[in-house]
């Protein structure tokens, strides 16, 4: 069950956009916060919105890491992860305007589609070689 729920407003080309955060299990704040430059390290799985999972860094054994702010990730993860304590764990609800757009990705993520991502900090680290 959700602790609480945030709902956060974010731009992207001068149009609005919200997106859903939800914290499924608070995390170790003493332990670190996410900061603008910092590199979060970061297991996720990706849903579309009729639930089927299209991406899974468990099913890799390797958590996904990029520095934060810096437009490595799309908007929605890139504002979302800000802030995160070490040990939380989200659900983030990406509407396309923030995520993947009228382009969507490859043959896996149609044009339009609203993402859900169920995301855990496991670290922050500095450089790649953080792994």
């Amino acid at each position: 069950m959700a602790l609480f729920s945030v709902l956060a407003l974010a731009l992207l080309g001068g149009a609005h956009a919200d997106f859903t955060k939800t914290v499924q299990q608070k995390g170790d704040c003493s332990a670190g916060t996410v900061a603008y430059g910092d590199r979060p390290h970061i297991h996720y799985k990706g849903f579309l919105e009729d639930g089927t999972e299209f991406d899974s860094s468990y099913a890799r054994h390797t958590p996904i890491s990029f520095p934060a702010g810096h437009e490595f990730v799309i908007k929605c993860w890139d504002d979302a992860v800000i802030g995160m304590c070490v040990g939380e764990e989200i659900r983030l609800i990406c509407p396309p305007e923030i995520a993947y757009g009228d382009r969507g990705a490859g043959d896996v993520i149609p044009p339009g589609a609203t993402l859900t991502f169920d995301m855990k900090l496991v670290k922050i680290g500095e450089t790649s070689a953080d792994n």
